[in-house]
């Protein structure tokens, strides 16, 4: 049995059969693929996952009765392939389902070989070209979104919805920060030597987009902490922060850690910073991270930020807990695991958590409050409600020298849009405590 296949079979079977994420099931660390098989298969899983609403109401239309959750997998990677890969032969594709099916569900084995046949019959014919350009398809089956999450967006951005789930669709942006910009121009020769430099982002030149992350995972630079994994968009809350001259720094939301390392690096050592987090091992993986990146001197503790009381301090970051919507593309499964109920219950935790760290905000202070997510409901309608019952603050305008104009929405907060800007979706906004 092709051990490839096989591997995305059960990966995809553990993803379909519980409600664990894909981040949580796929790895390789015992696994001897090589570099190139890696690459095949995560393309293969994110791409199911990815589509299977759509696979799944093509498939449909090909047989009465559903099939066992077997076959429906074995389905669905026979079609992803046939329909959405170029580097792979038909005839190959098929045989290797249909192998798969003699060992795992024998009595389908005619069922799927016919199956897939009339998919590809389906796709020579032009029928998914008509599909695709067919506009009474709902927008929920042809873009692949659960119906909630379509909804949401159209009632969000009604002019954009379509042009946001096609961006949600594509590849993402991948990005790494040169750290030891003194390593600079080493760093990104030896990035067009491993042949996966792109450039450098237009927001922030010590942003590199990279077509892989693998060659770099295990690279000196890497484990030497002269780069890291991070999208520019998460430099914009920092920078915020860092305009507005800081004396004492709490990070209340820190892990994974990219924003409090960015402003790490650039604080002097006499302004005391410190990182809290709830969960005690997202907090431990920070501080690994702050190791490998030689980050020292940061105090980390943990606290639940609805109702610790923090030390006063003239600055706070809070990196709210959030939908994550703004970060689909990197996260293929997040649009199913995220659940409509989720969104409610994040509103509340937000709240709190502003509400409650702006008890312990000094006099002329600042609470940077940033979001991975792109509604306004987790955003705008979070700091208006806070600003109508804390009089004290204030949106601080933004220094367009801090963040480009093209990033600042009409009041006064940062705001990226996956289809629009190079990067992320994310909110970032700073209240001034007067």
């Amino acid at each position: 049995m092709n051990n490839q296949r096989y591997y995305i079979y059960r990966t995809l079977k553990t993803w379909f059969t519980t409600e664990k994420y894909i981040d949580h099931i796929l790895s390789f660390d015992k696994t001897n693929f090589e570099s190139n098989e890696k690459r095949f298969i995560s393309n293969i899983i994110f791409g199911v996952i990815q589509w299977h609403l759509q696979l799944n109401h093509i498939l449909e239309q090909f047989y009465k009765k559903p099939p066992s959750i077997k076959t429906k997998i074995l389905l669905y990677i026979g079609t992803y392939e046939l329909l959405f890969l170029n580097n792979t032969k038909d005839y190959a594709t098929v045989h290797s389902i249909v192998e798969m099916s003699k060992k795992l569900d024998k009595k389908s084995t005619s069922f799927i070989n016919a199956i897939l046949r009339k998919v590809i019959t389906f796709r020579e014919s032009g029928n998914y070209k008509k599909f695709n350009e067919n506009n009474d398809i709902p927008l929920d089956i042809k873009f692949s979104f659960p119906k909630w999450l379509t909804k949401k967006l159209q009632n969000d951005f009604p002019n954009d919805t379509k042009k946001l789930l096609h961006t949600f669709n594509q590849e993402p942006i991948r990005m790494i920060r040169i750290i030891n910009i003194q390593k600079r121009e080493e760093i990104i020769n030896e990035l067009i030597k491993l042949e996966i430099f792109i450039n450098e982002n237009i927001y922030d030149e010590n942003f590199i987009e990279v077509t892989s992350f693998q060659p770099i995972l295990n690279h000196s630079f890497f484990t030497n902490g002269w780069i890291t994994i991070q999208d520019v968009s998460t430099s914009f809350p920092a920078k915020l922060l860092l305009q507005d001259n800081p004396k004492s720094i709490i990070d209340v939301c820190t892990a994974p850690g990219g924003k409090l390392f960015y402003l790490k690096e650039r604080l002097s050592d006499d302004i005391p910073i410190s990182a809290y987090d709830i969960d005690i091992f997202r907090l431990k993986k920070t501080q690994n991270n702050g190791s490998r990146l030689s980050v020292s001197g940061v105090e980390y503790k943990t606290a639940d930020a609805q109702n610790y009381n923090f030390p006063p301090a003239t600055h706070f970051l809070i990196d709210a807990p959030c939908s994550g919507l703004g970060v689909i593309r990197k996260k293929p499964d997040l649009r199913w695991r995220r659940k409509e109920k989720d969104i409610a219950e994040l509103i509340e935790i937000q709240k709190n958590i502003l509400q409650n760290v702006s008890k312990s905000v000094q006099k002329n202070g600042s609470i940077i409050y940033s979001t991975c997510t792109i509604g306004n409901d987790e955003n705008w309608n979070i700091v208006n409600d806070f600003l109508k019952n804390n009089k004290d603050f204030k949106v601080q305008k933004i220094d367009s020298n801090t963040i480009p104009s093209t990033l600042i929405d009409d009041n006064g907060a940062v705001k990226t849009l996956p289809h629009l800007h190079f990067c992320e979706g994310s909110f970032a906004v700073l209240l001034k405590k007067h």
